[in-house]
């Protein structure tokens, strides 16, 4: 009786221990969304204050930057997100900051609350394919406009990021609760209070992040296409094609041989460093200038063409069937070393 006594009372005591550690677990993923929620807010904040703002201001004098209804096709519904963050952070703070332990937390109500409110980042991510592009073809007509937008991201508070960065955070505000609630349910027990409830409310979220998720995979590819197309200097349209799709970035070096023409002199090698920007069907090699910027250089189709070993991926020279560019006096020849599957050669 004694052994199994003292069996009981240490089971009771790993029991105890056990419920302590999923308690505090539970109080710091639930700590971890007010958090994320504090910082997202002020970076909504942010926007208002450094872009809509100033924005909202130019109208009317000499060099607007957006009229009153290129502000409303792209910051619509942007006051009415932020309102929604408030008040969520505020239901989040007044949940969680009294409670120490994690035990007697409850967050089910506050989401089960704000999930018809989260719909407004459906309306949003809807619009916002439509409303970036908008504001890229408004960037490329207007160099006042792209030199405010590039200097406040040079500014501090922004943390090096565009406006185009801040505007693609509500699309993945709702993936993100989906995230978070699942780190809370993981140290909820199943016998907590809230447990059914909290579930319920997760797949709430997830449903509505499903919704966006489907439409937000084609405006990240909307958006590698506009940053690319800015950085290249380039009107909206082209390399943009509804097959192609962005795969990568990669700093490389181009080597060249050029002899003076007619002279029969040695060949000399040359290396360029470029960046290489790779779609699925399309190889663009830049010349890298102040900041970010780029001049493309060449531009090659790869018609089905597969890069073998990408971590390796290296431009030689010199072999027929590349790319070449001539001019009165010097010849050069670049040749991209890429495996066409099903056979060798160049693309």
């Amino acid at each position: 009786n004694g052994e199994v006594a003292e069996a009981q009372a240490a089971a009771a005591e790993a029991e105890e221990v056990d419920r302590e550690r999923q308690g505090r677990m539970r109080h710091k993923a639930a700590t971890e969304i007010l958090t994320s929620e504090e910082s997202y807010l002020t970076s909504l904040m942010l926007v208002r204050e450094l872009f809509v703002k100033p924005f909202e201001e130019s109208q009317g004098t000499s060099k607007v930057l957006l009229n009153k209804n290129e502000v409303t096709m792209v910051f619509g519904s942007f006051d009415i997100i932020i309102n929604y963050s408030k008040a969520l952070y505020t239901q989040l703070r007044a949940s969680i900051s009294p409670v120490v332990d994690g035990e007697n937390l409850k967050l089910s109500s506050v989401f089960s609350t704000f999930v018809a409110f989260l719909k407004v980042y459906k309306q949003y991510t809807d619009n916002y394919e439509i409303s970036t592009k908008g504001l890229f073809e408004k960037v490329g007509e207007r160099p006042h406009l792209k030199k405010f937008i590039d200097d406040t991201q040079l500014k501090p508070e922004s943390k090096g990021l565009s406006l185009f960065d801040f505007l693609v955070m509500p699309v993945q505000r709702v993936p993100r609760y989906v995230l978070l609630l699942r780190e809370v349910i993981k140290h909820t027990p199943e016998s907590h209070e809230d447990f059914a409830s909290l579930n319920e409310a997760h797949a709430k979220v997830q449903l509505l992040a499903g919704e966006i998720n489907e439409s937000r995979r084609r405006m990240e590819q909307q958006m590698d296409f506009l940053k690319i197309q800015s950085r290249l200097g380039l009107a909206s349209g082209w390399p943009m094609a509804p097959h192609r799709t962005f795969e990568t970035e990669l700093s490389c070096i181009l080597r060249t041989e050029s002899h003076q023409a007619g002279l029969g002199l040695t060949p000399v090698e040359e290396a360029n460093p470029l960046t290489a920007i790779l779609f699925n069907d399309l190889l663009l090699l830049c010349k890298r200038r102040e900041k970010l910027d780029l001049e493309m250089c060449m531009a090659v189709e790869l018609r089905g063409a597969v890069v073998s070993n990408l971590d390796d991926f290296s431009f030689g020279a010199g072999a027929d069937g590349g790319q070449t560019s001539r001019s009165s006096k010097t010849s050069r020849r670049a040749t991209v070393n890429i495996n066409k599957s099903g056979g060798g050669g160049a693309p």
